[in-house]
């Protein structure tokens, strides 16, 4: 049974929802491809990625990374996770919204359908609010993210409001290059307006660097 906690619901670790489990996914995956990959990570999900790469740094070619969600203040991400976990996950989506694209977030319609996709890709609020407790309580410092020492493909849209990501870690990675998306924003940016871009961003970093194409 999950126990309380500070008023988060804390589920035992065999439901699944603690880092060590995210990264064993990738793991998995990894194994299966039985060949070193280039792994790809957008925002939420670059912090996993990333996470798996520190730990495995032998075990993958290169990363490409999506404004990636790694510098996100701790309170921040705990007051996320209280919403979606007490069942507002409107409210947990909006206070990302207002951070990363403001526009979106003033538009009571748009910000509704944007909720609706996030937590329909991650199944329910519960699992995102979980998610987000594991990025407050595993937080990757700049330090431990400047020993990464494999070729990192960093890519931030020109109008995103989340683009700092992309400047912070190219000043923090050793082998980092960069590959901006005209006109993308943080919501857009995977988007197929903009797919053929990304691509030839990938494209070319993956063929200066002799890779295969990425696998996540």
């Amino acid at each position: 049974m999950p126990e309380t906690s500070q008023r988060y619901t804390v589920h035992s670790p065999g439901e699944g929802y603690e880092l060590r489990n995210y990264i064993n996914d990738i793991a998995v995956l990894v194994e299966h491809i039985q060949r070193r990959p280039v792994l790809l990570g957008y925002s939420h999900t670059a912090f996993f990625t990333v996470h798996y790469a520190l730990e495995n740094p032998d075990k993958i070619a290169a990363l490409i990374l999506i404004e990636p969600a790694l510098f996100n203040d701790r309170e921040e991400l705990l007051s996320r996770a209280r919403k979606a976990l007490e069942g507002d996950e409107q409210g947990s989506i909006q206070e990302l919204l207002e951070k990363v694209q403001p526009d979106l977030a003033e538009d009571p319609n748009l910000a509704k359908a944007y909720t609706k996709y996030v937590v329909q890709s991650t199944e329910n609020a519960n699992t995102l609010g979980m998610e987000l407790l594991a990025r407050a309580n595993h937080p990757i410092s700049v330090e431990r993210l400047a020993t990464l020492k494999m070729p990192v493909l960093l890519i931030g849209g020109t109008k995103s409001h989340a683009a700092y990501t992309v400047h912070r870690s190219a000043a923090t990675l050793p082998f980092a290059y960069v590959w901006w998306v005209e006109g993308a924003t943080h919501m857009d940016i995977m988007g197929e307006v903009f797919a053929k871009k990304v691509a030839t961003g990938i494209n070319a970093f993956c063929k200066a660097h002799g890779l295969d194409q990425p696998q996540l």
